[in-house]
């Protein structure tokens, strides 16, 4: 009855359950402390702080590194506080000295920012290097009503494709069909709604005819073949990075060889990409193109005439 009863053993690794009961309580803690600085940068992004911290992003970025160095409720807090105050009365009177969650997300936008690669430019359009205009009439008709086309030419970019039609709206091809090779009085080819507008059938025709002698022992004498207008000093193997991604590109077919040229009536046209190099852009007469790309063929023509009365080379850089 006098014996004292003995203490209850220690269970082995009590010890070591408790420190790690412990250890991921603090890893717990770690991980919402992450979680918080990361919602607030995203918060930053989605909502930008008062009027005060936009007045002067950049010094702000720097007083919070300062109070994130300092720490919460810190000395360096204060500093950057009593910083940021001239900021704050350029703003004006309703602006506010930044809190220190503004400035703690304003620190992680800037790290944030710093990291992200910058974001791409959009290509710019090129240069206008030379300028043709062009009367047309839809429908024929003594009476048909002309309207106006101004195409601008990128020029630099596919030089021996846009020489082409230079020579073509000028009538300055130094070939055997000069006479012929000339827009002014030319007809649209054929038209794809929605898809191409295609120039020319020239008034005296597409090819050439020539007469030539023979030796041949089956024909005596002379006789006359069609010789293609377009000389080997129109060929070339010339593209660019331009695409049909705007309604009124213009452009010719790959490999040179012929004066024949294309606009396209709708904002993205691929299926050109693959058999065309653009050369310029329709800039005056939209509403021309529009109209064009309704009329219907018939027969492998277009119903109503489109004619070129007139063309001429406006200016060139």
């Amino acid at each position: 009855a006098g014996v004292r009863p003995m203490a209850p053993k220690r269970q082995p690794g009590a010890r070591r359950g408790g420190h790690r009961v412990r250890t991921r309580a603090v890893g717990l803690a770690l991980c919402a402390t992450v979680a918080t600085g990361l919602s607030s940068a995203l918060l930053f992004v989605l909502a930008p702080p008062r009027a005060g911290i936009r007045a002067n992003l950049g010094a702000e970025s720097q007083l919070a590194g300062a109070y994130l160095d300092g720490g919460r409720g810190s000395r360096t807090e204060h500093v950057a506080r009593a910083a940021a105050a001239p900021a704050v009365e350029e703003a004006g009177e309703s602006a506010t000295v930044p809190s220190r969650r503004e400035l703690a997300s304003a620190a992680a936008f800037g790290a944030l920012s710093a990291a992200l690669p910058e974001p791409a430019s959009a290509d710019a359009e090129p240069e206008i290097k030379a300028r043709c205009s062009f009367d047309i009439t839809i429908g024929g008709g003594t009476n048909a009503k002309k309207r106006r086309l101004v195409i601008g030419l990128y020029r630099d970019l596919a030089p021996v494709l846009t020489q082409n039609f230079i020579y073509a709206v000028t009538q300055t091809y130094p070939g055997e069909g000069q006479s012929q090779i000339t827009y002014k009085l030319g007809d649209v080819k054929s038209i794809e709604k929605d898809k191409a507008i295609n120039w020319v059938n020239f008034r005296e025709g597409n090819v050439l005819y020539k007469e030539i002698q023979t030796d041949d022992k089956r024909w005596v004498g002379n006789k006359v073949v069609k010789v293609p207008l377009a000389g080997d000093d129109t060929l070339t193997d010339e593209t660019n990075s331009l695409r049909h991604d705007a309604v009124g590109r213009v452009s010719m077919k790959k490999g040179g060889g012929s004066f024949d040229f294309t606009v396209s009536p709708v904002a993205e046209a691929p299926w050109l990409d693959k058999t065309n190099v653009v050369i310029g852009q329709v800039l005056e007469g939209m509403d021309v193109i529009a109209e064009i790309n309704q009329i219907p063929m018939f027969q492998g023509k277009p119903f109503k005439k489109v004619r070129f009365v007139s063309s001429r080379l406006m200016e060139a850089v």
